[in-house]
């Protein structure tokens, strides 16, 4: 019996804890501290470490092992601007001889091999850029000596990154068989090397910035088959059998404010993705001769891709986890612990899990939230029951549910959501507000696997939405908000046990609408993570008047504005929020910063929140004169002021 705790040092930091083949709790930094894709360089007491602890309610002596990877350091210092570990870090004694150090690649290989539940497969791994050395190869050392090579004064020498990698896994383990690299960060954020930087450039070019991978993959179906832009604009051809990626594309382009406008480009980029990571599936069959294919790597988050090798016919089988993406490599961290430094052999059950590894939150945390913020929320009902909820989804409300324990992937699975009605047109819309996206973007839904049948086409073992389904007829006309230019959806498969009230809700809206299914996206808006704690949920309800209802476990909850005769409260400006002023375009133009984002502020707005600096009383502000109680509501939400009575 082995106690395993993994650590992802990167962008999409995270920990996880496995005993026994089993994830038993695994969280992104991101979640708690509320920065989203938060990177972290090298140890320090923010990693979510305790989180998992407490959550499995263990103690850091009772760990068998610690297993971490570093995504920016390697030889020589490279990517030493930080320190490899903080001054004050106090989670744990790094050079402990429990903890070891693994690669960015085998970690991917781990996760994506030890989720699968196989006992043999061929594992490949393509992203961006991973752990760079001067040979190229994977490494798994001891925590001390991985940091001694590190931090050698040195001569200088070359460095690759690997890009792409293909293993065997066996029941003992996994053994590296091909890989392929790139110019170590950050020439594969400008030069175009793999796939993943392929689709990394062309989102910088079409959107002005990073972490735009779902938005060119959804202006990808508005692009044109017929435009003369095409695959061979980004790709040329190879003697060898995989692809070369072109770094002359951009001078056929201009930039546009309008990312319509490239949607002939996002549609060959796609294609393009899908081509370049078929050649990589076909590639790992050609080099293992095995009929099951696991992957993992940010790439692998590229919904379409994903469709194109599971309906290729290449494999029996084909592996996505729920978090293909950085966030994933500490569980594969885990996994590698308990496999090569335990002798724990595959297959392993964490394949019997749903992504929910988040901790369980107890009723009365949820009560002291609830109450932190009653003067801006009236409960309707503490145990609201499913016939109600699946009437006010039907009768058009968009549901905000709060429920048991969080994603630890990117995509909402039902414990993290907006829940909506499919049947109408005005979901789509009103989420995409909510949300702060653009109006073309798609939503997506959840079924349950017993009714998937009846209503959709594709991959039935799409859990984590990671495949692309067709709505069948009639349900292309009827279920208008998951309408999309190129008729497909990615569902979320709900299998039974993984979520009961999500379960009886579905049946329930079934019965009123004919129907099984509804709308679920992420529960977070622009620029933030999911939510994860409840007093998450509730500041974003509060600020968001087009929610309807929050459903926080089983209490259903409406937003309310009777803190306005609550002649008691007080408020000030929250110590973690900053105003700043700048000078544009012969304008002063004020602001707040959140913890997520900048806000800008009208005058009235800076001149409040500038006098609310100390705790003042509501009955001082003048609501309607100076701002308005919707106003205060949106501050309140976005954590920019604080209220007492």
């Amino acid at each position: 019996m082995a106690l395993c705790l993994g650590i992802h040092l990167g962008h999409d930091a995270s920990c996880a804890l496995l005993r026994d083949g089993v994830v038993l709790v695994a969280i992104q930094k991101e979640r708690l501290t509320r920065q989203k894709h938060q990177f972290s360089f090298g140890l320090h007491d923010e990693l979510p470490v305790r989180y998992c602890l407490d959550a499995a309610g263990v103690h850091l002596a009772d760990l068998d092992f610690i297993c971490s990877s570093f995504q920016g350091a390697g030889p020589c210092g490279e990517g030493l601007g930080h320190h490899l570990i903080a001054e004050r870090f106090s989670l744990f004694d790094p050079f402990d001889p429990r903890h070891y150090v693994i690669s960015h690649h085998l970690a991917h290989a781990y996760h994506a091999f030890g989720t699968s539940g196989w006992a043999s497969a061929a594992v490949l791994i393509a992203d961006l850029a991973g752990s760079a050395t001067a040979d190229g190869l994977d490494f798994a050392l001891p925590f001390r000596e991985w940091f001694k090579i590190v931090t050698e004064r040195v001569s200088p020498v070359p460095l690759r990154s690997e890009n792409f990698s293909i293993y065997v896994g066996r029941e003992n383990g996994l053994s590296s068989v091909e890989k392929g690299h790139t110019l170590p960060h950050i020439a594969s954020d400008v030069m175009v090397q793999s796939v993943a930087s392929l689709y990394e450039n062309v989102s910088r070019f079409v959107f002005g910035g990073g972490d735009a991978y779902g938005q060119l993959m959804a202006l990808a179906s508005l692009g044109s088959p017929n435009s003369g832009v095409s695959e061979d604009d980004l790709v040329q051809e190879s003697p060898s059998s995989l692809p070369v990626f072109r770094n002359d594309w951009q001078t056929r382009f201009r930039r546009s404010s309008d990312p319509i406008e490239h949607a002939d480009l996002a549609r060959a980029t796609q294609r393009a993705t899908e081509s370049a990571l078929l050649s990589y599936a076909e590639k790992a069959k050609e080099s293992t001769g095995l009929n099951t294919l696991a992957v993992a790597g940010g790439v692998f988050m590229n919904i379409p891709s994903n469709s194109a090798i599971a309906d290729s016919g290449l494999f029996e089988g084909y592996h996505v986890p729920s978090a293909p993406n950085d966030a994933g490599i500490s569980i594969g961290c885990a996994i590698y612990a308990e496999s090569k430094l335990a002798g724990r052999h595959f297959p392993f059950s964490t394949v019997q899990s749903s992504d929910r590894f988040g901790r369980i939150y107890r009723d009365d945390e949820q009560a002291s939230a609830v109450h932190q913020y009653r003067d801006f929320l009236d409960v309707l009902d503490e145990n609201a029951s499913a016939p109600r909820l699946a009437k006010l989804l039907l009768n058009g409300a968009v549901l905000a549910r709060w429920h048991g324990a969080s994603e630890f992937g990117p995509r909402a699975l039902g414990g993290r959501s907006f829940l909506a009605s499919p049947l109408l047109e005005s979901s789509k819309q009103r989420l995409n507000g909510i949300k702060g996206r653009q109006s073309w973007r798609p939503v997506a839904p959840v079924v349950r696997s017993a009714d998937f049948m009846r209503l959709l086409t594709g991959p039935c073992q799409s859990h984590y939405m990671s495949y692309t389904h067709r709505l069948r007829p009639p349900f292309t006309e009827t279920l208008k908000a998951l309408f999309h230019p190129d008729l497909t959806t990615r569902a979320q498969i709900l299998e039974p046990g993984w979520d009961d009230a999500l379960w009886e809700l579905l049946g329930e809206f079934g019965a009123l609408s004919g129907v099984p299914i509804l709308v679920n996206t992420s529960l977070n808006t622009r620029g933030e993570p999911i939510c994860e704690k409840p007093e998450d949920a509730i500041r974003l309800f509060i600020r968001s008047p087009d929610v309807d209802y929050l459903l926080l476990q089983n209490r259903l909850i409406t937003r309310s504005t009777k803190f306005l005769t609550n002649e008691n409260l007080s408020m000030r400006l929250a110590p973690s929020a900053k105003l700043s002023t700048d000078f544009q375009f012969g304008q002063m133009k004020f602001k707040v910063h959140s913890k997520t984002d900048v806000h800008q502020l009208s005058d009235a707005e800076y001149s409040f929140l500038l006098t609310a600096r100390a705790w003042t009383q509501l009955k001082d502000i003048g609501i309607g004169e100076m701002l308005s109680a919707d106003l205060i509501m949106k501050f309140v939400g976005l954590g920019v002021i604080e209220c007492r009575d």
